[in-house]
């Protein structure tokens, strides 16, 4: 029996410490630990996502959103941070709409990177 490989146009990625998508994944992250999940979707959608694929990441800003930010930038053609208005002031709660994968990006690229 053969292993098919399905690529993926958009990709929802919730990665909070609680997060609801596709699957039901619960974590007791901490802000290192986040990140670290953040950094594997980034590498996830590397390989799955196809070219001008569309990833939307729910993160929480701290001391390395701005890394996250530049390795997304590496693998799509835009990436936009935005504060949904239904989310309080306080929280630091953030996503980052990334538009448009760029082709040829390799792996190798990204882990150079963190």
């Amino acid at each position: 029996m053969a292993i098919q490989w399905y690529i993926l146009r958009s990709s929802l990625m919730n990665l909070s410490p609680t997060g609801d998508t596709l699957l039901h994944l619960e974590f007791c992250l901490y802000a290192n630990e986040l990140q670290d999940l953040c950094d594997a979707a980034t590498l996830f959608v590397v390989d799955v996502l196809k070219t001008q694929g569309t990833l939307l990441m729910k993160f929480y800003q701290g001391p390395e959103d701005k890394a996250l930010e530049t390795r997304l930038k590496m693998v799509f053609e835009r990436v936009k941070r935005e504060k949904p208005e239904a989310s309080r002031d306080e929280s630091r709660e953030m996503y980052f709409v990334c538009l448009k994968k760029r082709a040829g990006v390799k792996r190798s690229q990204i882990l150079e990177n963190m």
